[in-house]
């Protein structure tokens, strides 16, 4: 990079240094004066924050390309302490790099500082305690849930906080030939009950420190990241296991008219589970197309069970199932598998889903932050929350069967 590039490069960090400033500055206004920011300002500062890390990435790299070029020169020139023979030593351009003082540098116009330094060698009684380690800089953590298992229903917006809901109960053909003039003709009965849901609000958020987002603005976006996706696994706990009482969701092993399949017969033991799993499921799958539901979506289980089934085997050692994935995704009785650690062990869900349930979306998750919190704002401390407002209703709970693995008694 040229040193006009540079100068350019430079000049937009400072331009995004200031845009994030106002936009903070922004929000804290809308907290003040709405109580909650702007979902738009919201997304605004994490657009300029993703592109201002970027940017500062980039620059990193520049002055280690610098640094780079400075060793090798004095390489050349042969300078001791190099190579491993002595001491490590660190360059005036390294030292500067490496500085509190640049990392802490903003960019602000009119700003300086002044960085001093003493004998350049690695000896404690010299400036050893310069030399620090290197920082990886990546961010590790654990995998985010592989699959969401309240995005297999249908999803609806709605602009109100309660939803009314028409939910069928029963369907009773009695379609049939007429026994003859003026005789009464069959007569069928669809069952429907209305049923009312409250939008409800599901949040968490997380305190830190203005110092540590600033210094690191890409930990910001891992924090926001972990909040939405906690709020997700709460969606999914709330959908199959609310237990309708205050401010939950009525789930599906809650709710009573969804289908049961119960437990495995009485007296099954041993090597004799695993099949009767298999069994069991297919038996669930024959509930549901007993009320006409043929097009099941998913089975629902967790891992353990799975693990289980799939590799449970006969007497002579061959595996009972083969996997056959289609489009990379497993099946057991040409139904997709979904494994998920929300449902419970023994526990499992067969169902058209789409057709069985609707979460309704009032707000979207939406990240904020403050730092009108308790005291925060005299530690120089920020509040980070993620909320959305949802709710669940199951639409025609024929269209779900529910089960266990657990043995009859």
């Amino acid at each position: 990079m040229n040193p006009e590039e540079l100068k350019k490069l430079v000049e937009s960090i400072k331009e995004g240094n200031t845009e994030v400033k106002n936009l903070i500055s922004k929000q804290e206004d809308e907290i003040k004066s709405n109580g909650v920011a702007n979902g738009e300002t919201a997304a605004k500062l994490s657009e300029v924050v993703e592109k201002l890390e970027a940017k500062n990435l980039q620059l990193a790299e520049e002055n280690e390309k610098k640094e780079k070029r400075i060793t090798d020169l004095e390489v050349k020139m042969n300078r001791p302490s190099f190579g491993g023979q002595a001491d490590e030593v660190k360059s005036v351009g390294g030292l500067f790099a490496e500085s509190s003082e640049y990392k802490n540098y903003n960019g602000g116009i009119g700003q300086s500082f002044k960085l001093e330094t003493k004998d350049i060698t690695n000896d404690p009684a010299s400036a050893g305690a310069l030399v620090r380690p290197d920082r990886d800089e990546n961010i590790y953590k654990d995998p985010y849930q592989l699959n969401y298992i309240s995005n297999l229903f249908r999803r609806s917006t709605v602009s109100t906080d309660s939803i009314e809901v028409m939910r069928r109960l029963l369907r009773t053909n009695n379609a049939a030939p007429q026994a003859g003039q003026l005789a009464e003709k069959g007569k069928s009965d669809l069952t429907y009950s209305l049923e009312k849901y409250s939008v409800e609000t599901l949040a968490n958020y997380i305190i830190t420190s203005k110092q540590v987002l600033s210094d690191q603005s890409r930990l910001q976006t891992e924090i926001n990241t972990e909040l939405m996706d906690f709020l997700k696994e709460e969606e999914d706990s709330q959908v199959f296991y609310g237990d309708g009482t205050g401010q939950n969701f009525t789930g599906v092993f809650v709710d009573p008219d969804v289908q049961d399949a119960g437990e495995l017969p009485s007296g099954t033991t041993g090597a004799d589970i695993p099949p009767a799993m298999i069994d069991h499921i297919r038996k669930a799958i024959r509930m549901l197309r007993d009320r006409n539901y043929g097009a099941a979506t998913a089975i629902v289980l967790n891992p353990e069970n799975y693990e289980t089934i799939e590799t449970a085997k006969g007497s002579d050692g061959h595996y009972i199932l083969v996997s056959s994935p289609v489009n990379g995704m497993e099946r057991l009785w040409r139904v997709p598998v979904i494994e998920s650690n929300t449902i419970a062990v023994d526990d499992f869900v067969v169902g058209d889903f789409p057709k069985a349930g609707t979460i309704y979306d009032r707000e979207q998750v939406t990240v904020q932050m403050s730092d009108s919190h308790a005291d925060l704002f005299v530690k120089n401390g920020l509040a980070i929350l993620a909320e959305c407002r949802k709710a669940f209703a199951i639409n025609n709970p024929n269209a779900l069967v529910k089960g266990k693995f657990t043995v009859a008694v």
